[in-house]
């Protein structure tokens, strides 16, 4: 009786190691695991220019939860990632500071510095802004390189140019696509029109720039560097200018565009670097989607760009304690509501003093270098 009993103990001791054999033998990681860089992304003949709705974007992200973050009471895991759960060199990302240490050059180069404005000859402003408080143009330096300026408000120079420069290598040691950015000082007399510039209305329309619109846009832009402006110039990138990605959904003209942007761990990163370095205003409108040809190849690669309003500028002053908070809350506005305008929140009770640059001298007290 024993016998027959420990005869079939290993017997389906036996059955259960063979049926689990292959279980056992498969692999978990094959030879070119974990997947170091995706695929070459497929070929895009031809995309949709879209531009999104700076305004409607703006409301739509304080009112509303857009993209699916969870399912039920389930987190959706993050996609877009390899078997260890990295992500691949990719579109969006490349692998740089923290999987393959800078140097303290490379962190200082950022994205490029072989293309600074070159300010020793003539500048041609080819398109304008005139509106809002910081205004800027695109100009072409004498040696036909084309860039996007942009200056500080009168009340804070060398805030937000600072920021954006900074930042913008921040961004790209972290593995993002950014523009290379430039600190450029210029004399008013350098600067040119073309004879084909326009400029943008405040109706947001396009009209033929004039000498007067060039003297009005000075008339905006401080001037405390010796008679010399200071401002930022972003290197175009190379491309064509296809619109901006949002942080949720996908773009249905782009066949690579295939992971749900709220749930790309690329982006769900961002955020976090983003608040790191005070960027509050990482919205759609300062993204960029480029139709890049590389290898005969077309594609979209995809950018973080405008950096602006980070480390406490927001571009036209100091930012505002609030930044980092939502700009609209159900729970704070029924506390507010309820209370008569008795209940303050915690974001109004910081101490936010306003400084401004050291750089030229400009600290109205010494106590400000202390």
């Amino acid at each position: 009786m024993r016998d027959n009993f420990l005869r079939q103990v290993l017997g389906l001791t036996l059955v259960a190691i063979l049926a689990l054999a292959p279980a056992l033998r498969a692999r978990k990681f094959y030879s070119d695991d974990p997947m170091d860089k995706f695929p070459p992304p497929t070929h895009v003949e031809k995309v949709q220019v879209r531009r999104i709705s700076d305004v409607y974007d703006l409301f739509a992200g304080i009112l509303t939860h857009r993209g699916e973050q969870k399912t039920g009471s389930r987190i959706v895991p993050a996609q877009g990632v390899n078997t260890l759960g990295e992500v691949p060199d990719n579109t969006w990302y490349t692998k740089r500071h923290y999987y393959h240490p800078m140097s303290v050059e490379e962190l200082v180069r950022g994205p490029g510095d072989q293309s600074p404005p070159d300010a020793s000859g003539p500048i041609t402003v080819v398109s304008a802004k005139t509106e809002g408080i910081t205004p800027g143009f695109v100009m072409e330096d004498s040696k036909g390189r084309r860039y996007n300026v942009k200056f500080d408000p009168s009340s804070n120079p060398e805030m937000a140019t600072a920021a954006d420069v900074i930042v913008s290598k921040f961004f790209y040691a972290l593995g993002y696509n950014v523009p290379e950015n430039y600190l450029f000082t210029f004399n008013r007399r350098q600067v040119r029109l073309s004879p084909s510039a326009t400029v943008k209305t405040l109706e947001g329309k396009r009209r033929r720039m004039t000498e007067r619109d060039l003297t009005e846009l000075f008339l905006k832009i401080p001037n405390k560097h010796g008679g010399r402006y200071r401002a930022v110039a972003s290197f175009y990138l190379k491309g064509e200018n296809v619109g901006e990605f949002r942080y949720h959904g996908t773009r249905a003209d782009d066949p690579n565009d295939i992971v749900p942007h709220e749930h790309r761990r690329d982006l769900r990163g961002l955020s976090v670097f983003c608040a790191w370095l005070g960027h509050d205003d990482s919205r759609p409108i300062n993204t960029l989607d480029m139709l890049v040809n590389e290898d005969g190849r077309k594609f979209i690669r995809h950018y973080l760009i405008d950096f602006g309003s980070t480390l406490g500028s927001a571009s036209t002053g100091p930012n505002s304690p609030r930044s980092g908070n939502y700009l609209f809350s159900w729970k704070e506005s029924a506390a507010e509501f309820w209370s008569l305008g008795l209940y303050v929140p915690r974001w109004a009770r910081a101490d936010s003093p306003r400084r401004i640059s050291c750089g030229s001298g400009l600290c109205p007290s010494p106590a400000i270098h202390r």
